[in-house]
């Protein structure tokens, strides 16, 4: 089967003008305007099967997008020869749009005040489908991309993930041969980002579609791409499969500890460097090449891991009496802020920052042992942990007596926080019957 994409000593040259600064600079470059020469691309070899999936990585300027604009033919070369599908892209541009599909992550093919559903009818009036093809294929990728909620929402008020999505959609719409996306998962969270690669992945899988990447996210190359192309300053560096440039250049691993004992001692081990021990934690960096993974989870086995302890009923009843007694007293500082609508209009930013903060002390956002000791024993007297992540953390870690201190602290605040409610609500009536309220 021939290849998708020929790349054969190709070059790019960028003549750039310079000019100097203030009004002397402006004149300056006027009469005597002065260029420098910049290389984005110098003999880049490039071959792509069929139905391969291929990711084109490298530093910012290498030559990544440049490479892409000259596949789809926005860009003509300065030197060298490109065949897209059999044919020459910057001359035969209009025959290749037909059968190639081009999505970038920073720009959008669909029309903004357009709802999705008509941006995908005029891209089928673009491609010259058939109706009777257009229809099927646009229910296919409603139903793979679903995006069915999205077709009657105008494309500037989707969100980032919905719209790319929406973008990818558009860009299967006429069963190209060959995709070319160039950092399609740019500014999305983790789950929009899983989304997309798990439909690219699809496509590519059971229409044997050729997928060129351009992206900085590894997890992008590693979920989507079987091969890589490393190219540095417009030249290919590396050109193998994903596994072998993990193997051979991504050698050293981190691993962090966190044990139940402090200063404990690690036996040496060859490769094996202890980045940081300090008290509990332990950060160790692995050079797999002289010590396999394997080896170093078997010696780490055998020191004191920190880990959940098995709860009597005694520590569990009393895990949860605490709880019962932290919503109490959430509930009265959440009430306390409320009652600030006496003297202010909007509570909104007092209410988002409480809330942000009892997610964070409360171990909702990342795990209380993170934190200093020094914080974690603050936070052990405060209602915040004792919401849902003391319960299942804080008495694996302590008995009851350990935390009676705890208990009381609950039951001083509970009671000081009724004493000061009471006192802010009366001060907010009077303040509302002195003014007629």
């Amino acid at each position: 089967m021939p290849a998708v994409v020929e790349i054969e000593r190709l070059s790019k040259l960028f003549f750039r003008r310079i000019r100097g600064a203030g009004l002397r600079g402006l004149a300056g470059a006027y009469f005597r305007p002065r260029t420098e020469q910049v290389v984005a691309l110098r003999d880049l070899d490039l071959r792509m099967e069929s139905g391969e999936s291929l990711a084109l990585i490298g530093p910012n300027g290498a030559g990544k997008s440049t490479t892409i604009k000259i596949l789809t033919g926005i860009l003509h070369p300065t030197a060298g020869t490109v065949c897209v599908l059999g044919l020459v892209p910057w001359r035969e541009r209009t025959r290749l749009a037909m059968n190639i599909a081009t999505v970038f992550g920073q720009r959008s093919q669909l029309f903004a005040d357009l709802p999705a559903g008509e941006t995908f009818e005029l891209l089928a009036r673009i491609y010259e489908l058939r109706p009777s093809d257009y229809r099927p294929r646009l229910d296919e990728l409603v139903r793979r991309f679903e995006i069915e909620p999205l077709l009657a929402t105008p494309v500037r008020k989707l969100s980032l993930g919905e719209r790319m999505r929406c973008e990818i959609a558009a860009s299967f719409l006429h069963r190209p041969r060959a995709v070319f996306l160039d950092e399609p998962t740019i500014g999305l969270d983790v789950i929009a980002k899983q989304q997309i690669r798990s439909f690219i992945r699809e496509m590519n899988r059971d229409e044997g579609v050729a997928v060129l990447l351009t992206s900085h996210d590894a997890g992008d190359v590693e979920q989507l791409c079987k091969r890589v192309v490393v190219i540095n300053h417009g030249t290919v560096v590396f050109d193998d499969r994903v596994s072998v440039l993990r193997r051979r250049h991504l050698r050293r691993k981190q691993i962090g500890l966190r044990l139940s004992e402090p200063n404990v001692t690690i036996t040496p081990l060859p490769g094996v460097t202890v980045l940081t021990a300090r008290g509990y934690g332990i950060k160790l960096e692995v050079d797999t090449d002289i010590q396999p993974i394997a080896g170093v989870m078997n010696a780490l086995a055998a020191l004191p891991l920190a880990g959940p302890i098995p709860l009597d009923p005694g520590s569990l009843g009393a895990a949860l009496f605490l709880a019962l007694l932290a919503f109490v007293a959430d509930w009265i500082l959440t009430f306390s802020i409320s009652l600030c609508s006496f003297w202010v209009e909007r509570t909104d930013g007092l209410h988002l920052f409480y809330m942000m903060f009892r997610r964070m002390a409360g171990g909702f956002v990342v795990p209380l042992t993170v934190f200093p000791e020094g914080l974690q024993r603050v936070l052990h007297y405060s209602p915040f942990p004792y919401l849902v992540y003391a319960p299942a953390r804080i008495f694996a870690r302590g008995s009851l007596e350990g935390s009676f201190g705890a208990l009381v602290g609950l039951l001083v605040l509970i009671a000081s926080g009724l004493v000061v409610l009471r006192g802010v609500y009366r001060l907010g009536l009077r303040r509302v019957s002195a003014q007629g309220g």
